[in-house]
């Protein structure tokens, strides 16, 4: 997934005014029960990299957090599995890894 990220963006690296809403990808872990899965998080750079929302990439399917039409059977796996959950960024934005 980074290597589309760079493909998309054409670098590994993004500054804060480039763009206003990013797609980044991410490793995400539930903080219960420890899953790790991949994922793409929707970043706000215009604001202090304010998260908007998040694609699971799960044995599931993909799955929108933020769909409001996802079935519950979907919303009780992610609430079993990742909520509450962390995420890492696998770009560089100013310096840092995000």
């Amino acid at each position: 997934m980074h290597e589309a990220f760079i493909s998309a963006y054409g670098c590994n690296y993004l500054e804060r005014d480039e763009y206003e809403f990013v797609e980044l990808p991410a490793v995400i872990r539930g903080r219960n029960e420890g899953y790790v899965t991949l994922g793409i998080v929707t970043v706000d750079l215009h604001s202090s990299g304010e998260h908007w929302g998040t694609f699971f990439l799960t044995p599931e399917g993909d799955l929108d957090q933020g769909e409001k039409s996802l079935p519950e059977s979907d919303r009780k796996y992610l609430r079993e599995n990742f909520a509450p959950y962390d995420y890492w960024y696998t770009p560089i934005m100013e310096g840092k890894r995000l």
